[in-house]
């Protein structure tokens, strides 16, 4: 009994400790709207963290800072993972791709009734 708890205990740990996490940092970012207030711009803002286990969560916007949403790895060749979140009206899309020998990248896509935002940017293993 007490071999069993170990190996038990033991296989807990070893997947706990190889969750994976993802650091995402937005690099470029577009507001679209129907009342045509419309702007593209270079920016640093969009901070994601993204966990598998807890789903996703921005880093330095208070109020957004837990986690929420859920993350998955996907199983085609051309995304890495996909996390998605529905808050009242506004659905947050969340997509990794990966590329031979480069870095990847992602888009978060942020849109309600109205108004989409979306940034691009790339992501690395942390």
């Amino acid at each position: 009994m007490n071999k069993l708890l170990t190996t038990i205990t033991l296989l807990c740990f070893s997947f706990v400790a190889n969750a994976e996490q993802y650091l995402c940092v937005g690099e470029k970012a577009s507001y679209l709207t129907t009342i045509g207030n419309d702007d593209i711009y270079d920016t640093s803002d969009t901070r994601l963290v993204i966990d598998f286990e807890k789903g996703y969560r921005l880093v330095g916007i208070p109020g957004l800072e837990d986690y929420s949403g859920v993350c998955e790895l996907t199983s085609n060749e051309e995304t890495l993972f996909k996390c998605t979140d529905e808050i009242g009206i506004t659905l947050h899309t969340i997509t990794a791709y990966k590329n031979n020998n480069s870095p990847i990248t992602f888009t978060y896509v942020r849109q309600t009734g109205q108004t989409v935002n979306a940034r691009l940017g790339s992501c690395t293993e942390i």
